[in-house]
C-alpha cells in the first residue's frame, strides 16, 4: 500500500511540476494552483524523491512517506496561516487550492505510513501446526 501512495503521488506531484513551469491556466501564475519556477522545481522533487523512495524496503518507505506526509501537513498548515488566499511563501507562488492539496495529500501520505506491514508471501508466513 505505502508503495503504490509513493508511486501514484510521485507521479501526481511531478506532473504537476513539470506543467507548473509552463502557464496553462489550470496550474501557473494566474492558475486554479497557484505556481512559479521555483514551486514546479519544488513539486518536481517532491514528485521525484517519492518515485525514489517507492523502491526503498517496505519499512523503510513507510517512514519515509510519514516523515514526507509531515512535512507536506506543516507547509499546508503554514500556507493557511501566511498566505490565505495567493502570494508568496519561501519565494514560492501558492494559493489556498495548493495548501489544500498539500494538506489532503500529506494526510494519505501519512496515512499510508500508519498502515500495517505488506501481507507476507507464503514462504515467510508461520505455519499453524497444531499440537
Amino acid at each position: 500500500m505505502a508503495r503504490t501512495v509513493a508511486i501514484v503521488l510521485g507521479i501526481v506531484y511531478a506532473l504537476m511540476g513539470v506543467v507548473g513551469f509552463f502557464s496553462t491556466g489550470f496550474i501557473g501564475p494566474d492558475g486554479f494552483f497557484a505556481s512559479n519556477a521555483l514551486y514546479a522545481g519544488a513539486l518536481v522533487i517532491v514528485g521525484a524523491l517519492l518515485l525514489v523512495g517507492a523502491f526503498f524496503a517496505t519499512e523503510r518507505i513507510r517512514t519515509f512517506n510519514g516523515v514526507l506526509g509531515a512535512i507536506l501537513v506543516l507547509f499546508a498548515l503554514a500556507g493557511f496561516l501566511m498566505v490565505p488566499d495567493r502570494g508568496t511563501m519561501i519565494g514560492m507562488l501558492i494559493g489556498g487550492s495548493d495548501h489544500w492539496l498539500n494538506l489532503i495529500l500529506g494526510v494519505v501520505l501519512l496515512g499510508s505510513s500508519m498502515t500495517s506491514q505488506e501481507p507476507m508471501d507464503a514462504t515467510h508466513r508461520r505455519s499453524s501446526a497444531t499440537a
